[in-house]
């Protein structure tokens, strides 16, 4: 489908960034093994339940493991299904009619599972999980996804710099970055590049996303430093 076959995909910088491991298909299901009290990934790259009803026609989850600085941590790619079959904001039916919205709450429990699963196994894990909720936070795909273990980045920030899309005039954080507790309380940067979603030129409908994260034991020069971009 011209134009229509995006994909979640990673690029990292290797003189930075470890990687290893055997990179699974677009149909095979990765999963965590648990060694030790280590977890990792039985495919690296690879999909999550790519052959779970919840992800036909949409882009599907591509988790991977790296490490910095020898430090391994976890990195989950998403971007739930949209909302067009939803009804509009401002539309003759109010409060609008979400029809998409429980996929959404579908593929988010299946994503927050995966990652309870590694903390599951060491439960100070390094997980993100970043990419496109298309809900709002407070709302059920949002809160699923978050659970109790993971916390949204986008706390720090003021709530009217929060917003990476605009739709018929209204502002929504759609764009998240989720963090394992590890990770809580060590970022010393977050932001969402306000360089499309408010303009007539664009490259994007959408804002990309950018935090810097602290790794325990490592000096301020040992910060590993994490973008999203989303067509």
């Amino acid at each position: 489908d011209l134009g229509g076959n995006a994909r979640i995909g990673y690029l990292y910088n290797a003189a930075r960034i470890g990687y290893s491991g055997t990179a699974g298909d677009a149909s095979a299901a990765t999963s965590v093994s648990c060694t030790d009290g280590v977890p990792g990934l039985t495919l690296n790259p690879g999909r999550i339940d790519p052959g779970n009803a919840a992800f036909d026609g949409n882009r599907k989850v591509l988790a991977a493991q790296f490490d910095f600085a020898g430090v391994p941590f976890f990195v989950i790619g998403i971007s739930f299904v949209d909302n067009s079959q939803d009804s509009p904001f401002f539309g003759a039916v109010q409060p609008p009619l979400l029809v998409s919205q429980a996929r959404r709450v579908e593929q988010a429990q299946i994503v927050h599972d995966f990652a309870a699963s590694i903390l599951a196994c060491d439960a100070s894990a390094r997980v993100v999980i970043l990419g496109n909720v298309n809900d709002d936070p407070g709302t059920l795909p949002q809160t699923t996804l978050a659970g109790t273990q993971f916390e949204s980045m986008s706390n720090v920030l003021a709530a009217n710099s929060r917003q990476s899309v605009v739709v018929d005039g209204v502002s929504h954080e759609w764009d998240q970055m989720l963090v394992s507790t590890r990770f809580t309380g060590t970022a010393t940067g977050y932001d969402v590049v306000h360089s499309n979603a408010e303009y007539t030129e664009r490259l994007s409908r959408r804002d990309p996303i950018v935090a810097r994260l602290g790794m325990t034991g490592f000096s301020a020069q040992k910060r590993l430093h994490l973008p999203f971009i989303t067509k």
